[in-house]
């Protein structure tokens, strides 16, 4: 688990929470802001990795205030969870969640507008492409892994205005 921090505002947001299952390379990205709280942080975790998935044997993660609160390892210790904090100025202790750091990063710079307002619009399609691309180490994708399956994408149209009139129907 990390933090991507101090990005452009985008929908009332300045920071991306990335979080990386090390067993299946699936990945959860959820704008935030820069100043969340432990309990937040807790919250998103409950809503995004142990609702969808169950409760994780152990987390990694940076050495943020987030994790190092008492709140947060309460909560690991009521889950039954064991917390790792990666070591201080070594980020590559958590190397896969700093690799997908780097990945969104660069598709981002590809994809978000002039103003770069837009990001946090895009975080489903970047962790939908990233969940459905091949991983070597594991020899699938992360959405096969968990799902025992391919995700099934129809493409409806080649041009900007086929996708937006496809959209403007949902």
């Amino acid at each position: 688990m990390d933090f991507i921090v101090e990005l452009p505002t985008s929908g009332g947001y300045d920071s991306i929470f990335v979080m990386t299952d090390r067993r299946s390379k699936s990945v959860a990205l959820i704008p935030t802001t820069e100043a969340v709280s432990s309990e937040r942080t807790a919250m998103l975790v409950f809503k995004h990795v142990i609702c969808k998935h169950g409760v994780p044997k152990s987390i990694v993660s940076d050495r943020g205030a987030q994790f190092k609160s008492h709140f947060w390892k309460y909560l690991l210790e009521i889950l039954g969870s064991r917390a790792s904090l990666s070591s201080a100025y070594h980020p590559e202790s958590d190397g896969q969640t700093e690799r997908m750091n780097q990945e969104l990063e660069a598709y981002l710079r590809c994809v978000i507008s002039y103003n770069q307002d837009d990001w946090s619009e895009l975080l489903p399609q970047a962790e939908f492409g990233q969940n459905n691309s091949f991983h070597s180490s594991i020899g699938m994708s992360p959405f096969y892994a968990v799902t025992g399956q391919d995700a099934e994408i129809e493409i409806l149209g080649t041009t900007e205005n086929d996708i937006r009139t496809s959209m403007s129907r949902t």
